[in-house]
């Protein structure tokens, strides 16, 4: 597992949060240095939780494969096409995707009761289980790192990051969901049917 040294911030990120503790909420000019300190920290944080992934979770499986049970993973069951919407890819390359998946038994089909021409794709428990395995690892890793800070430093932490998902959302760069991006692993040879 990769470790994290302890790393005193910059004086201009002390200021900075120091100027928002005291409730100062006016529009600020962006610091590009701090900016590429930040985007650092949370590069080498992404690398230590990600260290933690268990070695086989994603076994054989294709990226296209785990980005689509992340999709379903954080969705209501949807139909094959809006999964290829959600994925920008064309509705025959959703098919084929699916279709191996089903195989594997990561995911399932439903036909609606409301409209029997409509057939939805759901994860079954195998496949959420390939989506949450690496984030309870990754979890456990940071709620041991967590546990061994401050009350303060806690609170600095849980600060920081509500007021970065805030500024993520007011951008719709992040959903309540997890993105596949953030959960590549190491893929040993788990057999996806062809």
């Amino acid at each position: 597992m990769t470790a994290i040294k302890n790393h005193q911030p910059s004086s201009s990120f002390q200021e900075h949060v120091a100027g928002d503790a005291e409730g100062t909420d006016h529009p600020t000019v962006a610091n590009p240095s701090l900016i590429d300190e930040i985007v650092g920290h949370y590069r080498r944080v992404g690398r230590a939780l990600r260290a933690a992934d268990p070695a086989d979770w994603a076994a054989g499986l294709t990226m296209p494969q785990l980005r689509v049970l992340f999709l379903l993973g954080r969705s209501e069951p949807m139909p094959v096409g809006s999964v290829a919407e959600a994925m920008q890819i064309s509705q025959p390359s959703a098919t084929e995707t699916v279709d191996r998946l089903v195989r594997a038994g990561l995911v399932t089909r439903t036909t609606c009761q409301n409209d029997r021409r409509v057939v939805r794709t759901a994860l079954t428990p195998e496949g959420h289980d390939i989506v949450d395995r690496p984030w309870e690892a990754r979890r456990a890793v940071l709620a041991d790192a967590l546990a061994r800070g401050t009350a303060g430093q806690q609170d600095v932490i849980a600060r920081g990051l509500s007021t970065l998902v805030q500024l993520l959302e007011a951008e719709g760069e992040v959903d309540s969901g997890t993105s596949a991006t953030e959960t590549t692993g190491s893929q040993a040879t788990r057999k996806v049917p062809e």
